[in-house]
């Protein structure tokens, strides 16, 4: 076994911890590259991911490419780049975006999974998503999938008040 030094470690960390689209014109199409990364998690974020992904009209039109480059939408832009694509990342993880594996051992992200729509069509509305949020925060409990999951199987509406 091959002993590696520090300084070769730390560029691996790095490179392992950055995540990065690649668009890969000959093939037409976008590969997704991920890797770990230390960043919290964003709801707000999530949310706005999720609904990119579902009004666009595939999912190259929510890459955006321009000029060999991937950009996102100004509500997407505010979040930065890597804070992003780590987003993408969480939700192939947690099945709400739907990636296939290619030849080349990567990932490209194809669409929104049925739990991922489920999703999108709940939090939609920006009122209902604000009244979610202080509800939780209210009773202390975690804002995670299952939490959300949840209320929404018990309908938001009569927990948290009807948003008209």
């Amino acid at each position: 076994m091959t002993k590696i030094s520090k300084t070769h470690n730390k560029a691996l960390v790095r490179m392992q911890t950055t995540l990065r689209f690649i668009c890969t014109e000959q093939l037409g199409r976008y590969v997704f590259y991920s890797g770990g990364g230390k960043m919290k998690r964003d709801w707000d974020l999530i949310r706005e991911i999720l609904l990119e992904i579902e009004e666009s009209h595939d999912i190259e039109d929510f890459m955006n490419h321009v000029k060999g480059e991937n950009f996102y939408s100004e509500n997407l832009r505010k979040y930065g780049k890597s804070n992003v694509k780590y987003h993408i990342d969480l939700l192939v993880e947690a099945g709400f975006i739907r990636a296939v594996n290619t030849d080349y051992g990567d990932a490209e992200l194809t669409g929104l999974t049925w739990k991922g729509h489920e999703y999108a069509e709940k939090l939609r509305d920006n009122e209902r998503w604000e009244k979610i949020k202080a509800y939780i925060a209210e009773k202390g409990l975690d804002l995670g999938s299952d939490t959300i999951m949840t209320l929404m199987r018990r309908g938001i509406d009569k927990i948290i008040g009807n948003v008209t």
